[in-house]
């Protein structure tokens, strides 16, 4: 059987969208052709997305390529926005082959569009170890003044 990095039923999916747009015909021997050429990081979500904006900032036919092209870019700029200054958890120091793994998880699960916490897990679960009780590096402690505004009179020192 053929392994493919996006499913036929995802890259049909984006067809039918694809389609919407220009009238394409959408067959199973279209939708094999693009799972094979679409990246294995498109998702539906980031797939639509992208055709949208192909459709609104372009009048070339639609390909894989600029699916692929804009999902990058998507991706790219949740990265970005996040930050990569992760450290993986200490259990990796000295195992430099599973913290590079750890970290490759990590971004891809940010591209992905999870959140530092689950992407955390995501990465942790891909080589074996546990989330570490306190997450590393630097975070914001929450806003607690709110819970002391009101003082009552006579209460001080």
């Amino acid at each position: 059987s053929l392994t493919m990095p996006v499913p036929p039923e995802i890259a049909a999916a984006l067809l039918s969208w694809a389609a919407a747009f220009d009238n394409r015909e959408v067959t199973r021997t279209a939708a094999i052709a693009w799972a094979d050429a679409l990246d294995d990081c498109v998702t539906p979500q980031d797939g639509k997305a992208a055709i949208t904006t192909h459709a609104r900032t372009s009048s070339d036919y639609l390909k894989p390529l600029h699916v692929n092209t804009e999902v990058r870019r998507i991706r790219k700029e949740r990265t970005d926005r996040i930050g990569l200054d992760e450290i993986p958890p200490a259990a990796l120091a000295e195992h430099p082959a599973r913290a590079l793994t750890w970290t490759r998880e990590y971004r891809r699960a940010i591209g992905d569009g999870e959140q530092p916490q689950a992407a955390e897990k995501r990465a942790c679960d891909a080589v074996g170890v546990p989330v570490p009780l306190q997450v590393e590096g630097t975070h914001r402690m929450p806003d607690v003044g709110h819970l002391a505004r009101h003082i009552p009179e006579g209460a001080g020192a």
